[in-house]
């Protein structure tokens, strides 16, 4: 074709387009606009960064079918336009107009399916990705000498303009709708000459060349990316590029250096369709074909309904797989000639035609063509597989090694009739010769051992796979057998089969004991946590060279040095020793197989546990009558018990389960009982069961198995029962009413019937059907957790306790009653909490709803709590807990029936706490006042005779009544001074409360025969009223409303002529009874001074008359004074009160003794006259007419004259002392201050001191006022005046200045702590120089605590509150005296406290690391190793407090050189912790970790036992529960007797800059202790609180505990730590909060949480907040408790000292 006709075409095509927009116009048909947006839209979004790959195929179809050599090159000029440009060009053939045309159009492409790789027409558009306009040179024949061809480009934006022009020249903007609806890629330009570099392209023979100019540095790095992605060998690109033996890529640089790189492909047949393909990398791939028929292709296409060039596909098609020759592929891939992005199914490269997407990145499986392929693929493979003998085989795992998804498809591929996929030989065996075996029968396992050893497993006959296998086809191999259904990989059941048989090898052979150290080595560390599989193996090697099985029947030990004592011959037979020599004896450090055969319990030391332990298996296999063998047994299990030199657990002894005798033969301990004759502290408790099983084992079969359980003396061959006792204990053996159990089982329930007991079914055990019922009943009302779920089941934590005999109860005799209820009491008090208390459980979530047990359930019913009668306490009835009485002081009130005295010793705390949980009433518990009130009624009702002590007990029950309490209906009233009961329901006459306002009237109306409420404290009384306010008629009547008429020698009283108390008696008289008062009174209750001085005020204002008859009217009751003894009446009138005296002589002596009872209530205290009228008669006989003196009235009174002074100082009004004036004065005029401390007459009232100020000119009603604030800093607020120039006046009048010297400490502590951080960077930046230049950090050491910050002096005369700038300049000049001065540089270290947390989480990596490898290295060293890494916590801390942490970021290396500095690393060992460096392998470190957990249990155990009273408790339950045992039994009088109100504390000073301590600094720092002793101390005193607190205010703990810890007495749920107290004591209008602090010494600091801090700043009027100190918690003979003040309350931080940043207090004890 000649070039003009090429040219002609260019421009036919660039015509054709513009035509068929203006025709889709016309026809409304927009195909130029669809076409557009395809090809820049979808096409170019599809086939973003696959330009490359595009053009790379295009090039490979070029080539002919047949032709094996074809050459392409890429070339990329970085030289050449603004972003470089990339070329192209291929040696097939030339651009053909069939060609031409499909690049111009979409979906077009000429060429079959089968005809090459690209064919969908649209892949070339991909070069808009990169270029504008691409360029395309072609020659015209493949032997055209030159480019004559197709040579053209695509249009550019002003192509448009020439077009329009040539097409449509008269339409005007044509060009611009060409450019918006006409793609580029569809218009074609001619190009004239060639450029350069497409000229040498053209002298090197290609035949085509596309030259695309980059359109942008973005283009430009996806061109670089792009011919790299070609490079890669990852995915080798060139592997089915069949037609083209080489891909050239170069690379020009701006600068001219030019790179080159050159892909190659070279093929060796090996079959008729098998090939090895070589790349230019050196990498060899085995390619394998399979043909499928042109019939199969044609069916999958036509029923995958693709396009029609699919359609048009001719000739039998291929499926190829590529298997790498080296090593294996991380994963395989789909091609289609070139890489997909989609993995195959199996490692190997996959290629086939199939049907990709647009993009060919990926495919959809299930179109039926690709499906069909991929089954071809499966079929290549098995028939490879099953034919592979002759292939490598790591090529025939390859192949066989499909992912589990496309698996079935293998499988399927196999057929059913031929071998299956598992039975095909594939795996090659470790030592055989070439030998493969299929999956079903070989097994992995490469054993890490010397002695136990792949090797010597594979003697033995087991097929393993060979150690030659890389671990990626391992894997693979794994993962294809556990698909099939195979355990490939060897399991510990496998490894100890294995161990057996080589152990049978090895005994055969009489290796030698060394041999055997090292075969156990091997085991401890392939079967590390999988020893239970070695049960029934036989691996042990004993003494007569006889391999034993691993079995508890037969034990077997290390022999230990010296001759061990013969045991008995039972004994004897059941155990045997290893193999001597094996180990040395002792051994330090001990090899790792011997330690782990003894931490697995397959040989044990020989000493007493294990000892213990194989006597109790030895008598349990003995026959019951064989007692001669049993009693060899037992008496040598208590001499070894006996001789052990250290103390033995009772655990050790109980869990041998040792057989004991009893009254019908051996049984096991923990099934028998003590009968009667044993002595000890528990005589008596097993007299009482022995007398309880004659009284009733006739009548119930429980009672007769324990009598049949029971061992006594006689039954004993012994020389000294009390050691056989404490033997037998040990063991097992109980003491009492044992429980019996029901097992859990049984009581399975669903969660709503957990927390609704009314529809639980009951369970079938054998109780009677009552009892069950009854057992429901009590669960109805239990405290529970509800359960989360309503559905599923759960199911008791432990089994169910019932007592022996419970259901037999309703037949015993009342004697065995009795002494069942005193075996039970016993019991309470032994009993573990799950006797009496269940929790459902299940694993899934954290619930515990609690239910009773049915021991519980009887308790709480059944008659069985003895009550004696009053009057003859000889007689003793049962009653049920809620009618029963108990009461826990010693003495029991007359009237009351409660239990026996004898009983009393039996009720510990523990056993009255689980009393009350049985529904117990006890008499002396504030809980209990409700029911008090209507016993006490019940005793009134009916009854003339009535114990006095009735009524006051009735106002202790009012006084403690709960507040939600409903109140009786029922009261007990007085009716001149006999008790009676008023039924406050029905009408009737009024019953009077006495009220403070009535006090006067009170004993008028105790001389009528009304009635009063049976209550003298007013107080109680007035609140009493109120709360049975609305509970009937409203009878209830205040004193103080009573209408009295008082009647003087026939006139009114008003009427009575009254002169002043003070005038008539004189100024003496308030002495006296203020004395009387303070001195009488005091020793009954505390008087305070605020009565004090309210007395003396009604003193002073009340009046008196005398009459010589005097005559009360109370409604219709007329009292004459005299006639019932009162001589005296006292008046209602507010705050001026008046007396009317029956005194027939004005005599003043005369008068005043009869006014004794009206000036006793005028104190408040009716009781009083007595003492008065006394007092007066006395002073009358000493003074005569005189005027008594203050020492005559401290005479008659009979008191110190000093005490007497003391005691009404506070009530006696003075006006001599004016500091608060004065210091008010010297803030507005320091000389009238001065004045007014020159007066020296004093003043003879308040009055006149304002007389005196008014007369000086001040406000003196406002001077008065600020004075009696006695505030001075409001003083001067109020006034205006600066506390600098306040200061200056305070010294002018010789005042001391005032000062906030404290307030300025906290404030600039507080600023302290709140710029800490930022401080401490600045600090740290200013010595970055010092720590980076390797000086020491001496200084910066000394100031990190900010030592020396502290409030400056000077501040204290000018600010009460100190300003935060002062503050921050007081920190600028405390950097500048101590640190470098700062650099101007930014050193962009993060934070101090961010590096120091992040090198504080490296150094313990690092550290906990290091201790494994040091671990590891020392032990495998031959010399004592000294110098090791410490804790990794301590390590850390350390580091901080050198600094180490504060300047950079620091890592591994650096830690490991801090260790060595610091003597914590071996001198010999390398500064490394990398295993290999060191030589140590993966089972060094795994033992070395093994040795280190156990090491650290073992210290964990120790440091966490607590030693209480000399004995050491664990932290198991019954270990707990024995603790809390000895800690409430250990509390002494005198700490029960500490009294009960904070203690005052010596005032701390305040810190110091200058005093050298750093307030939370090393000076306190200690190592903490492990936090179970830290729970254990702080439970130790919180139990001796619970004990104070009960013996004070008569609350037991149940009541008043509120902490976490009340769930180790009383597992109800009402556990709370976060209320910031441990006690809450409710006492009727007051509640104190208590606070448990415990130490182990007696150190005087306490730390207060953020809860307790909150609680005790936010307190209620009516609550008090106490802090319970306890001192050596854990040492019995030296527990103290201190009550400490409240350290938040107004002015309590003066008794502390605030130490550290959290609220650390410091403080001083008497």
């Amino acid at each position: 074709m000649p070039v003009d006709e090429f040219r002609q075409q260019i421009r036919r095509q660039a015509h054709g387009v513009a035509q068929m927009y203006l025709d889709g116009e016309r026809a409304d048909q927009p195909m130029t606009r669809q076409q557009k947006e395809f090809i820049e839209g979808i096409i170019a979004a599809d086939y973003d960064g696959r330009t490359i790959i595009e053009l790379l195929q295009n090039g490979h179809d070029a080539h002919p079918r047949e032709v094996r050599t074809g050459r392409l090159e890429f070339l990329l000029a970085e030289d050449e336009a603004e972003h470089g440009v990339l070329y192209v060009a291929n040696g097939g053939s030339p651009v053909t107009p069939e060609d031409f045309r499909g690049m111009c159009r979409i979906a077009m492409s000429p060429k079959r399916p089968d005809q090459g790789i690209g064919n969908k027409g649209v892949g070339f558009k991909s070069v808009l990705q990169l270029s504008e306009s691409p360029e395309v040179y072609s020659r015209a024949t493949a032997e055209s000498p030159s480019f004559d061809g197709f040579c053209f480009r695509f249009a550019q934006p002003d192509d448009f303009g020439e077009l329009a022009a040539r097409v449509a020249p008269e339409r005007a903007g044509l060009a611009d709708e060409l450019r918006a609806n006409v793609s580029q890629m569809t218009v074609t330009v001619p190009l004239d000459g060639l450029p350069g570099r497409v000229g040498e392209f053209e002298a090197a023979g290609y035949a085509t060349v596309i030259r695309l100019v980059l359109r942008s540095a973005v283009a430009l790095g996806q061109t670089r990316k792009q011919l790299a992605q070609v490079w890669s060998t990852a995915v080798p690109f060139n592997l089915f590029l069949e037609r083209v033996g080489r891909i050239t890529i170069r690379t020009r640089a701006a600068d001219d250096d030019e790179a080159v790189q050159a892909l190659t492909r070279m093929s060796r047949p090996l079959g008729d369709a098998t090939e090895e393909i070589r790349l230019q990398d050196g990498s060899t791939f085995l390619l394998m074909r399979r043909t499928v028929p042109e019939a199969a292709m044609l069916s999958a296409i036509a029923s995958s309904r693709l396009n029609s060039r699919w359609a048009r596909w001719e000739g039998n098609a291929e499926v190829c797989v590529a298997v790498p020759l080296g090593g294996p592929l991380d994963h395989g891939r789909f091609y289609t000639f070139l890489p997909m992005e989609e993995a195959a199914p199996l490692p190997a490269f996959v290629n086939a035609p199939f049907f990709a997407q647009l993009d060919r990145k990926g495919m959809n499986a299930a179109v039926p063509l690709n499906d069909m392929l991929l089954s071809q693929v499966a079929a290549l493979c098995a028939d490879a597989v099953r034919d592979g003998s002759a292939l490598p085989g790591g090529v025939l795992l390859d192949l066989a090694c499909w992912r589990p998804a496309a698996l079935p498809r293998l499988v399927a591929a196999f057929g059913e009739d031929q071998v299956p996929l598992t039975g095909v030989p594939l795996v090659l065996a470790l030592g055989g010769e070439d030998e493969r075996v299929p999956l079903d029968r070989v097994k992995l396992w490469r054993g890490k051992g010397t002695t136990f050893s792949a090797e010597a497993v594979a003697a033995t006959g087991v097929a393993l796979a060979d150690s030659v296998l890389d671990s990626m086809r391992i894997t693979r191999v794994e993962t294809l057998a556990r698909n099939l259904g195979l355990q490939l990989t060897a399991t510990p059941a496998d490894l100890a089969a294995w161990a057996e048989r080589v152990a049978a090898e090895l005994a055969r052979d009489g290796a030698e004991p060394a041999v055997w150290a090292g075969f156990y080595d091997d085991l401890a560390s392939e079967l590390r946590d999988h020893s239970e599989h070695l049960r029934g193996r036989r691996v042990l090697i004993v003494e007569q060279g006889q391999l034993l099985p691993v079995t508890d029947e037969l034990r077997v030990f290390v022999r230990p040095n010296g001759e061990a004592s013969a045991p008995p011959a039972a004994v004897q037979a059941r155990l045997a020793f290893l193999l001597p020599g094996i180990w040395r004896v002792p051994e330090r450090p001990r090899r790792p197989g011997r330690e782990w055969l003894e931490i697995r319990r397959l040989i044990r030391e020989y000493h007493t546990e294990t000892v213990l332990d194989l006597v109790g298996a030895a008598m349990r296999s003995l026959e019951p009558d064989d007692h001669s063998a049993l009693w060899e047994c037992l008496d040598f299990a208590f001499d070894v018990w006996r001789r052990a030199t250290r103390e033995i657990s009772p655990s050790v002894v109980r869990d041998a389960n040792l057989m004991v005798p009893t009254e019908s033969g051996w049984q096991r301990a923990h099934n028998a009982t003590f009968g009667a004759g044993w002595g000890g502290p528990t005589a008596d408790t097993d007299t009482q069961l022995a007398r309880l099983l004659a009284a009733a084992a006739e009548v119930s079969g429980d009672l007769a198995r324990v009598a049949e359980a029971c061992t006594t003396p006689a039954l004993m061959k012994f020389g000294d029962p009390e050691m056989w006792r404490k033997f037998l204990e040990a063991a097992g053996v109980k003491h009492g009413l044992t429980p019996l159990y029901y097992p859990k089982r049984v009581f399975d329930l669903r969660g709503e019937q957990v927390a609704t007991p009314a529809v639980a079914p009951l369970p079938g055990v054998n109780l009677p059907a009552a009892d069950k019922n009854t057992w429901r009943e009590v669960a109805i009302g239990w405290k529970r957790q509800q359960p989360p779920s309503r559905t599923v089941r759960y199911r008791p934590a432990t089994d169910v306790a019932v007592l022996p005999g419970q259901r037999d109860w309703p037949s015993f005799s009342p004697e065995a009653r009795r002494i069942y209820a005193e075996l039970i009491l016993r019991g309470l008090e032994v009993w573990p909490d799950f006797v009496l208390e269940i929790y459902f459980v299940r694993d899934t979530d954290s619930a515990r709803a609690a239910w009773p047990t049915f021991v519980s359930s009887f308790l709480a019913t059944a008659e069985w709590i003895p009550q004696t009668t009053p009057g003859q306490r000889s007689q003793v009835t049962l009653a049920a807990p809620a009618d029963a009485w108990w009461v826990r002081d010693d003495a029991t009130p007359d009237y009351l029936r409660a239990q026996p005295h004898a009983l009393r010793s039996l009720a510990t705390p523990r056993v009255l706490q689980r009393l009350r949980k049985t529904g117990i009433r006890f008499w002396d518990d504030p809980a209990s006042a409700r029911s008090r009130l209507d016993e006490l009624i019940g005793l009134v009702d009916g009854h003339t005779a009535v114990n006095p002590a009735v009524r006051k007990a009735y106002e202790e029950a009012w006084n403690e009544i709960a507040d939600d309490a409903e109140p009786p209906k029922s009261v007990l009233i007085s009716r001149q001074s006999r008790l009676e009961v008023a039924d406050l329901r029905a009408d009737g006459e009024p019953v009077y409360v006495c009220d403070e306002k009535g006090a006067a009237k009170e004993r008028l109306l105790q001389q009528t025969p009304v009635a009063i409420l049976a209550i003298r404290s007013r107080p109680l009384a007035e609140r009493v009223r109120r709360r049975l306010h609305g509970t009937g008629p409203n009878r209830l009547v205040p004193t103080s409303e009573v209408a009295v008429e008082v009647i003087g020698d026939g006139v009114p009283a008003a009427d009575l002529p009254f002169r002043d108390l003070g005038a008539f008696g004189g100024d003496w008289l308030p002495t006296l009874v203020l004395g009387c008062l303070e001195v009488q009174q005091s020793a009954f209750r505390a008087v305070t001074v605020q009565r004090l001085v309210n007395v003396d005020r009604a003193l002073s204002g009340c009046q008196l008359a005398t009459a010589t008859s005097v005559v009360a009217h109370i409604g219709p009751h007329r009292i004459a004074a005299g006639d019932s003894g009162a001589l005296s009446f006292l008046l209602d009138t507010g705050d001026h009160p008046r007396m009317v005296v029956l005194a027939p002589e004005p005599d003043r002596w005369t008068v005043l003794q009869a006014a004794s009872g009206a000036l006793a209530e005028l104190a408040g205290d009716p009781q009083l006259e007595p003492s008065l009228r006394l007092a007066l008669v006395d002073l009358r006989q000493r003074c005569g007419e005189a005027t008594p003196s203050i020492a005559d009235i401290a005479a008659v009174l009979r008191v110190p004259l000093r005490d007497l002074e003391t005691a009404i100082a506070g009530a006696v009004i003075r006006y001599a002392d004016h500091s608060a004036v004065v210091t008010v004065l010297a803030c507005i005029d320091p000389d009238v201050a001065q004045d007014l401390q020159e007066h020296n007459n004093g003043f003879g009232g308040r009055d006149e001191l304002r007389a005196w100020l008014a007369a000086t000119g001040m406000v003196a009603d406002r001077v008065l006022a600020l004075a009696d604030r006695n505030d001075p800093l409001a003083a001067i607020t109020e006034l205006g005046v600066s506390l600098e120039n306040a200061n200056l006046a305070f010294r002018f009048c010789g005042l001391p200045p005032l000062h906030n010297r404290g307030g300025h400490a906290r404030q600039f502590e507080a600023f302290r702590q709140q710029h800490r951080a930022a401080i401490l960077d600045r600090l740290r930046d200013r010595f970055l120089s010092v720590a980076q230049r390797g000086e020491p950090l001496t200084g910066y050491l000394s100031l990190r605590d900010l030592r020396g910050l502290a409030a400056d002096e000077e501040w204290l005369d000018r600010y009460w509150e100190l300003p935060e700038k002062v503050m921050h300049g007081r920190t600028e000049a405390w950097l500048d005296e101590g640190a470098p001065p700062a650099s101007a540089e930014e050193n962009g270290l993060p934070p101090v406290d961010t590096l120091r947390e992040h090198g504080r989480r490296v150094a313990i990596r690092a550290v906990t690391n290091a201790r494994l490898v040091v671990e590891a290295w020392s032990y495998r060293s031959a010399e004592p190793v000294r110098g090791r890494p410490g804790n990794p916590e301590t390590v850390a801390s350390e580091m901080a407090e050198t600094g180490a942490l504060d300047f950079k970021r620091i890592g591994q290396d650096d830690v490991i050189t801090w260790l060595a500095e610091h003597g914590q690393w071996p001198a010999a060992m390398p500064l490394t912790t990398a295993p290999a460096r060191l030589k140590l392998s993966e089972q060094d470190l795994a033992l070395a970790g093994d040795r280190m957990r156990q090491a650290s249990m073992v210290s964990h155990r120790n440091s966490v036992t607590t030693v209480f009273g000399g004995r050491k408790y664990g932290q198991e339950a019954e270990e707990t529960q024995a603790f809390i045992d000895a800690v409430r039994r250990s509390v002494s009088p005198e700490v029960l007797n500490t009294p009960p109100h904070p203690a005052a504390l010596t005032p701390m000073p305040l810190p110091t800059s200058s005093s050298g301590r750093r307030l939370g600094g090393s000076d306190w720092q200690v190592t903490p202790a492990p936090p179970e002793l830290t729970a254990r101390v702080g439970l130790a005193g919180e139990l001796i609180a619970g004990e104070w607190i009960e013996h004070h205010f008569r609350l037991p703990p149940e009541v008043t505990w509120v902490s976490a810890n009340r769930r180790s007495r009383f597992p109800d749920g009402r556990a709370d730590d976060t209320l910031g107290y441990d006690f809450e004591v409710p006492l009727g209008d007051r509640r104190i909060l208590i606070e448990v602090k415990a130490t182990k010494e007696a150190a005087a600091q306490i730390t207060l949480g953020e809860s307790e801090v909150r609680t005790a700043q936010s307190l209620k009027p009516h609550e008090e907040y106490w802090i319970l100190f306890v001192t050596h918690a854990l040492e019995p003979e030296r527990h103290r408790v201190h009550i400490l003040p409240n350290p938040l309350a107004p002015g309590g931080l003066n008794h502390y000292q605030v130490a550290g940043r959290s609220l650390r207090l410091l403080f001083q004890l008497h």
